[in-house]
């Protein structure tokens, strides 16, 4: 199959919110919504491992975040806090009114907004995080250059719940990752490129293995609890692990 450019990731990633019956164009049905609520267990779970950076942040923004379900959700949870939710569809925003409705909260900002290409000018955060959606991103240089442009000083970023792999797997997994949902083009995090991208912009980046076995079925309950009990196959299989960026200077 041949590899998609950067645009045209992009806009399969676009036309996938206007299109899908499920959740896209302003629309979320019930069962996009079943397919979001087994998700729940997972980010509560993601939240409470990184709580420290959760709680001591005031303010948050959710990046690639679709229908913001999860900004929503920490919302709730935090409802103290001022919690951002951005997104590169405006169709896929648009869907957030159901979510705000589900848990009774208002976001303090919604945001349509290509993280790979711009920044939001005057938009300073304490914690940026993504769930389960920086495998979509291509150019970590540039998302990364941007996200520290809208970072505060103390601040941190945090991709959650992200499928990675090594050089050996790298294509294997790919390819099968794609079978999977072909609707959009789906990828896996990359060590060395996450580390190179990060010395570029001066962070310092720490990749956390999380096999988790949550929501896991059939022959991936079993290969996810294999690796939660069988350490070291995660420096070799394709995992899932949890990604924290800080300044250098404040590691």
């Amino acid at each position: 199959m041949k590899e998609p450019s950067f645009d045209e990731r992009q806009k399969l990633e676009i036309d996938f919110w206007k299109n899908n019956k499920q959740e896209g164009a302003g629309v979320i049905s019930l069962g996009g919504m079943v397919n979001k609520f087994s998700e729940f267990e997972i980010f509560f779970n993601e939240i409470s491992i990184h709580e420290n950076l959760f709680t001591k942040s005031h303010s948050i923004l959710e990046i690639g975040g679709g229908s913001l379900w999860a900004s929503c959700f920490l919302k709730k949870t935090f409802s103290d806090k001022e919690i951002y939710g951005s997104d590169i569809s405006p169709e896929a925003i648009a869907s957030s009114h159901t979510w705000e409705s589900v848990f009774n909260v208002s976001l303090d900002r919604k945001l349509c907004l290509d993280v790979a290409k711009k920044f939001e000018e005057g938009l300073h955060v304490d914690l940026i995080f993504c769930y389960a959606s920086a495998h979509h991103f291509i150019d970590f240089e540039s998302t990364l250059k941007n996200l520290r442009l809208m970072l505060n000083e103390q601040g941190a970023i945090i991709f959650l719940h992200e499928p990675l792999s090594n050089r050996i797997f790298y294509k294997f997994a790919k390819r099968r990752v794609n079978q999977k949902r072909p609707e959009v083009y789906e990828d896996l995090l990359r060590p060395q490129v996450l580390k190179k991208a990060a010395l570029i912009n001066e962070l310092d980046i720490d990749v956390k293995i999380h096999p988790s076995t949550l929501n896991r079925k059939g022959v991936a309950s079993v290969y996810y609890y294999l690796l939660s009990r069988i350490r070291f196959l995660n420096k070799i299989l394709p995992t899932s692990v949890c990604v924290v960026f800080v300044l250098k200077n404040n590691s």
